[in-house]
């Protein structure tokens, strides 16, 4: 009791210093979370550590941790309430037998919420926004970030600054359950998309930009960028037009990981089926339309022994004549019988680490060149001016 006294002495004069009134800065500002939270001693001793830290921060770790904590609070918050009962002094509840009661749970509860609701957000409790989710159904409570973006405006670094401005840019000051590149008219719809507006391109860059600098909110940044590849992949369409999505795919591509699964729903959609990668794996070897690639295509990308590494990339499939799958000589300049390849490990995006072999004459017997390559898919432009895809295997380095 001494403690908590203190506490509330510490965060009245702290609110005071801030020109604001703090609402837990009183005995009667916890009247709230009796009556909702039947006292909950653990519920309420998170609630004081809480803002004891946001009245006291003194670097960007505390903005972070806040961070984490305010969205734990919330969905204790959510899930411990009590709406069980009326809190507007009444005993009707009392009166009903235990059918009647079972028989009107639930407008009980639709009352009883409706009630705390407003009560509680007449409270103004600092950090935290009361409503409903599932068609209001049931009681819902979100994080109001704008406490979290004062207390970062106090600290140092900088960086504690634009990590919430990144993630309040994408689910609100009062955090949504929408984020901003996505639009949702019903619990039950995924929603339109916004590829092909750049901003999701944009968020990505920024978020690259800020990783490469520090690790704060790594956690949301990740689920940010999860929660964009499954957005992309399940929704109701895109807003924007054909040509713009698929421009903004491409440059999302190489900064975000879509899964296995995702790809293989991703390319039974338009304009995405043509991203397909056509290619698989079979004891160790590279096929394409069931056909092995001949290994003397991937030793064109090797260093040659006289140190020139000037192959960049292989067409496999046609273009508008043969690829390398089906050209006369698919190792111009070398034996093609004298090269062979092994996979030695698959890496994301379609990458994988290879040793490519070539056999030679002398005293040196063999020689070896360890390469990274990726399959992708290049867009080549015909005589007509239409464009095609085309299967492509790029050498992007050595290991």
């Amino acid at each position: 009791m001494k403690f908590l006294l203190t506490f509330l002495i510490l965060l009245a004069s702290a609110s005071q210093s801030h020109g604001q009134q703090n609402p837990l800065s009183t005995d009667y500002s916890w009247k709230w979370f009796d009556m909702y939270y039947g006292g909950d001693s653990l519920l309420k001793s998170q609630l004081i550590t809480f803002y004891a830290l946001l009245y006291n921060v003194e670097n960007e770790k505390d903005i972070e941790e806040l961070f984490y904590q305010q969205a734990d609070l919330a969905d204790e918050l959510s899930y411990s309430v009590d709406l069980s009962r009326s809190y507007n002094g009444g005993s009707e509840e009392d009166e009903l037998s235990e059918a009647e009661k079972e028989e009107y749970a639930y407008y009980i509860y639709q009352a009883n919420m409706e009630d705390a609701i407003v009560f509680l957000n007449d409270m103004d409790i600092p950090g935290f926004d009361f409503g409903c989710a599932a068609e209001c159904t049931e009681f819902d409570v979100s994080v109001d970030y704008s406490i979290i973006l004062d207390a970062a405006r106090k600290t140092i670094s900088s960086y504690d600054d634009i990590g919430i401005t990144i993630i309040t840019d994408v689910w609100g000051i009062h955090r949504d359950y929408v984020p901003s590149f996505q639009s949702v008219e019903c619990c039950s719809c995924p929603g339109f998309n916004a590829l092909g507006s750049g901003e999701q391109y944009a968020l990505l860059m920024r978020i690259k930009k800020y990783q490469d600098r520090t690790n704060l909110f790594s956690d949301e940044l990740e689920m940010i960028k999860n929660t964009m590849a499954n957005y992309i992949v399940w929704n109701d369409g895109f807003r924007a037009e054909e040509d713009a999505v698929s421009q903004e795919f491409e440059l999302i591509l190489p900064l975000i990981d879509f899964s296995e699964e995702a790809m293989t729903e991703l390319y039974k959609k338009e304009p995405f089926y043509k991203y397909k990668l056509n290619y698989s794996i079979k004891d160790g070897q590279f096929f394409v339309n069931k056909k092995p690639i001949p290994p003397g295509c991937i030793a064109q990308l090797k260093t040659d022994l006289n140190g020139d590494n000037s192959q960049a990339s292989i067409y496999l499939e046609r273009n508008s004549l043969r690829g390398c799958m089906d050209s006369n000589i698919p190792f111009p300049g070398g034996n093609e019988q004298k090269v062979s390849y092994t996979i030695d490990d698959t890496l994301i995006n379609d990458t994988y680490f290879i040793t490519v072999t070539e056999y030679i004459d002398g005293s040196m017997g063999s020689s070896q060149n360890r390469i990274i390559v990726q399959f992708v898919n290049k867009s080549y432009t015909l005589k007509d001016g239409s464009r095609i895809n085309v299967l492509s295997l790029d050498k992007i380095g050595e290991w």
